[in-house]
């Protein structure tokens, strides 16, 4: 059971406790139990609206991470013939 989330990121005391569960809700979302517990808990906090915001920051920060490290496709796998 998740009894908390610990925010480090400076200044203390601020940020939106929602959008933390919304982050590790989307880093998280292939495991069943866990999945099911962070989103009732983040829709119950934000709201549908609030929580789809978030969400949806969190697949285009994604994204916006993954081209910055990653921007080729890796070289096709040598196949043996």
């Amino acid at each position: 059971m998740i009894t908390g989330v610990i925010d480090i990121n400076p200044p203390l005391l601020a940020g939106d406790r929602a959008f933390d569960l919304a982050t590790l809700l989307f880093y998280h979302y292939d495991h069943d139990d866990i999945r099911d517990v962070l989103r009732a808990r983040l829709l119950n906090m934000a709201g549908p609206e609030a929580a789809r915001t978030y969400l949806a920051h969190m697949v285009l920060r994604q994204v916006d991470w993954s081209l910055r490290h990653h921007p080729r496709p890796p070289p096709p796998a040598a196949t043996c013939a």
